[in-house]
């Protein structure tokens, strides 16, 4: 099985599992029955945007996320998500991501109701940045500057990770030390109206000119109780990249989410 096919496979398992989320398939619990505290909390939406003209684009995607259990002193946090891109009708980009975040403690370290600490392990792949694969592995801990409330939250973190590229092109895979800032809020506007946003500042101790950085933030209206309507956008800018690949892309995309809390 070549590279392509896995991740076609894996990205079409990710848009089935996503639009069953959509359409209400394979909730563990029904409305009825849902407890006090459930085991898991998830959401799982779809998105994208056409263009036509000289350029036929279509790009569309799945993510998602999951933690369980909901409550405890050890949580699992599981961001899976697919992009696939076709300009003309040929294939432009494939992306694949899953990001999976152990936390101790998410509510407070003993004594220190505020900091938690984190493990975290990262899988990336993305045909239009000739990126073959690459897995980040680290921890760190983190600090709510907000608690979260309905009204919104705002937690800092400071990480040290270790990355592993591989390229397509004839350009060296690289392995390299990385300090991780992250910086995660979430403000509500209005009933229904949500902004949130994450960004990820990694610098390399060793090179301070080799930087990556990683924005996501999201607009949600909320149609019904577990339904939104969703604005995403997407920033990544990398420093060192195949010398045909641009540092910095920007997606911005439309979509619908899903979720089982309301």
């Amino acid at each position: 099985m070549t590279r392509s096919t896995a991740v076609s496979r894996f990205g079409t398992v990710a848009m089935v599992l996503s639009l069953l989320g959509v359409l209400g398939i394979g909730s563990p619990l029904s409305a009825q029955e849902a407890p006090e505290q459930p085991l898991v909390v998830w959401s799982a939406g779809v998105e994208g945007f056409v263009t036509a003209g000289n350029r036929d684009r279509i790009v569309g995607g799945a993510r998602g996320v999951l933690r369980l259990p909901a409550h405890g002193p050890v949580q699992v946090l599981v961001r899976p998500s697919y992009f696939l891109g076709r300009v003309n009708g040929r294939t432009a980009d494939r992306e694949v991501r899953a990001d999976v975040l152990a936390y101790a403690y998410p509510d407070g370290l003993p004594g220190t109701p505020r900091l938690y600490a984190f493990g975290l392990v990262l899988y990336a792949a993305s045909e239009l940045r000739q990126l073959d694969r690459r897995w980040i592995l680290g921890g760190g801990i983190g600090w709510r500057a907000v608690p979260a409330t309905d009204a919104g939250a705002l937690s800092l973190s400071l990480a040290s990770v270790y990355g592993l590229a591989r390229y397509d092109a004839a350009f060296a895979d690289r392995t390299t030390f990385r300090l991780s800032v992250r910086a995660e809020g979430r403000v509500r506007l209005t009933d229904g109206v949500t902004v949130a946003a994450e960004t990820f500042v990694k610098p390399a101790p060793a090179d301070l000119g080799d930087v990556v950085w990683l924005t996501t933030a999201s607009l949600d209206v909320a149609l019904r109780p577990r339904l939104s309507l969703r604005l995403l956008l997407d920033d990544l800018y990398e420093s060192v990249t195949p010398p045909e690949i641009g540092a910095r892309d920007v997606r911005l995309t439309v979509g619908i989410r899903v979720r089982s809390d309301p």
